[in-house]
This record gives C-alpha cells, sequence and structure tokens, in this order.
C-alpha cells in the first residue's frame, strides 16, 4: 500500500547509522528514536530504502500528523516501513530481483525485536482486487512493482503508484493556535453541509473531526501560513456558523 511519510535511506556502518533522503540530505536528528530501533536489527552494514509515517489506530499513515511528531518532538507513533535492501555487509544487491531482496529484508526484519522497524509486505497479483479494498480502507493508494525488476533510483514504468481519488469538499471556518516551533497558524478547521442543507445555507455547516479531516494537506497550509496571516486581520468572525461540537465518528 502507499505510505503518506517521508521516504529515507538508512545507512548502517557498524555502530554508525545515518538516515538520508534521496537528495542526499542527513535527517537523522529529525528521527533520532528510529537510531536504537535500527541498531537493533544488528547489521554489520547495510542500505535500507523505507517509508516513515505516523501509524494512527485504525492502521492508516497521516503527513499532517507526521509534521505534528516533528515540530513538537513526538516520537510515539513513528513507524519506518522498509520495502527494499540495496546494500548488506559489503554485497550490492541492486542488481538482484526486487523478490530476491525483499525475501532477505523480511528474514533481517522478523529476526530483530519488534518495534517502529517493520517490513512493509506486498501482494503478488490480484492488483484491482487489492487497488479497491485499499480505498474502501480510506489508504491513499498502493503502489505496483515488477517483482522481477533490478532497484533503480529513477522513476521506471517497472514502479507506479496509484492513488485513491476518493474527495470531500469542505470550507475553511477557521484555524487553531500555534504550537511547538510553527508561527501564525496551527492546523486549519473546516466544515461541511449537513446532509439534505442547502449550500446557501451558512447555519447547516457543521465542524469536521480530527478524524475525518486527517486526510487535509496541513503541509501545505502551513507553507502560506504567512501570507494568510498578512490578511486575516478584519476578515474573520468570532462565532463561524456552525452547528456545534464537531461529530466524533463522521
Amino acid at each position: 500500500m502507499k505510505l503518506d511519510g517521508y521516504r529515507l535511506l538508512a545507512r548502517i556502518d557498524g555502530t554508525r547509522i545515518k538516515l538520508m533522503t534521496r537528495r542526499g540530505n542527513d535527517w537523522t536528528k529529525k528521527f533520532n528514536p528510529l537510531v536504537k530501533p535500527l541498531a537493533g536489527l544488528k547489521l554489520r552494514s547495510a542500505m535500507l530504502d523505507g517509508e516513515i509515517v505516523h501509524l494512527m489506530p485504525d492502521g492508516t499513515s497521516s503527513f499532517g500528523a507526521l509534521q505534528e511528531d516533528l515540530s513538537e518532538e513526538r516520537p510515539g507513533r513513528l513507524c519506518y516501513f522498509l520495502f527494499d535492501l540495496l546494500a548488506l555487509d559489503g554485497y550490492v544487491l541492486t542488481g538482484c530481483k526486487l523478490e530476491d531482496r525483499k525475501r532477505l529484508l523480511e528474514q533481517i526484519v522478523d529476526r530483530a525485536p519488534k518495534g517502529p522497524v517493520r517490513y512493509s509486505d506486498h501482494v503478488i497479483g490480484h492488483g484491482p482486487e487489492f487497488f479497491a479494498q485499499a480505498c474502501k480502507a480510506r489508504l491513499e493508494g498502493i503502489v505496483s512493482k515488477r517483482r522481477y525488476d533490478l532497484y533503480l533510483s529513477a522513476r521506471t514504468r517497472g514502479w507506479l503508484k496509484v492513488k485513491c481519488t476518493g474527495r470531500e469538499e469542505f470550507v475553511i471556518l477557521g484555524w487553531t493556535d500555534p504550537r511547538g516551533s510553527r508561527r501564525y497558524f496551527g492546523s486549519p478547521l473546516l466544515g461541511y453541509y449537513d446532509a439534505g442543507a442547502s449550500c446557501t445555507t451558512p447555519v447547516a455547516l457543521a465542524r469536521v473531526s480530527r478524524r475525518r479531516s486527517c486526510g487535509t494537506s496541513t503541509g501545505r497550509f502551513s507553507a502560506r501560513a504567512q501570507d494568510l496571516a498578512a490578511h486575516r486581520e478584519g476578515d474573520g468572525s468570532a462565532s463561524p456558523p456552525t452547528l456545534g461540537r464537531a461529530k466524533a465518528n463522521r
């Protein structure tokens, strides 16, 4: 399945462990709580490929929650899902088939203590059915790979991201106060028009719960925070037209 987080490489060289972006930026300090679990794999040297996510209670991943984890130094729900093995004990494995690399990777993760470093499993075949189930579970989508392909760092047709296209339209009601290292705004507060109400009737707006809004892009909202703050004075209302508190199960 397609995860919603940061894709990072883990380089293990004896007791030294480094987490890097694909551009070569060192992000070890950002995700320092994962260093000890990676050391728990007890590898002399290796290069691992995977994605770091914030794992929600329902098993989905949330990029917005991951950003909050980083800004508030809250590592509790960080998980590093490993899906490829590029090198091991001095041997370069990029010329091996994907399914062979993953078979070896699974053995490495399975023998280690259970923790935030996990093996990203896969399904062979049944692509349309698996995709339909992923969308039904409100996941972001799936990643399709050719099982016999060699490892290439560049994008190829052998590695396709297939996204679910479910969408909902919301009204921006306001924002929360910034916390941690954030400035200007926290997260957007969204609303939706209740079933059976006219879109021209403001009083029909109801607050969106955090669970329902977990797919919104708070990262993009934060990126424009300074620009939005410059225009907010005099444009807001202390009492947005909603029907009360968010409904927890919507």
